[in-house]
């Protein structure tokens, strides 16, 4: 998947330097431009979920486990969380994670407070 979409990269690098960038469907302005960029932020959201961890303050309580939507946080087989290569990068782990044990890159982010957001 990689390399092809580095082949494809190089194509539409080419073709913008020689000036004959074209659309194959004018009616589909941007779709490969965005079909491109997603599938890069798909790849690159697969390793950068590598960089998440739990550190003391987890109970393995398995919130994060049962809330992830790929699937990318398990139990090992000592019990630990184990964090895949499947990841989104949507952040469902960190923002609820009751004891805020879920660090991205070895640093900690606030969770996201709903409640602070909602008028009384």
């Amino acid at each position: 998947m990689i390399k092809n979409t580095n082949k494809q990269i190089d194509i539409l690098v080419d073709r913008l330097n020689k000036g004959k960038l074209y659309l194959a469907d004018p009616e589909n302005k941007g779709v490969l431009g965005k079909d491109l960029l997603a599938e890069t932020f798909s790849v690159m959201a697969k390793f950068m979920g590598k960089n998440f961890s739990v550190d003391e303050n987890c109970v393995k309580c398995g919130i994060c486990v049962k809330n992830c939507p790929e699937k990318n946080i398990i139990f090992d087989d000592n019990k630990e969380i184990k964090f895949l290569n499947k990841c989104m990068l949507c952040t469902r782990c960190i923002h609820n994670c009751p004891k805020n044990a879920i660090n991205y890159k070895n640093n900690k982010y606030a969770q996201y407070n709903l409640n602070s957001y909602i008028k009384k």
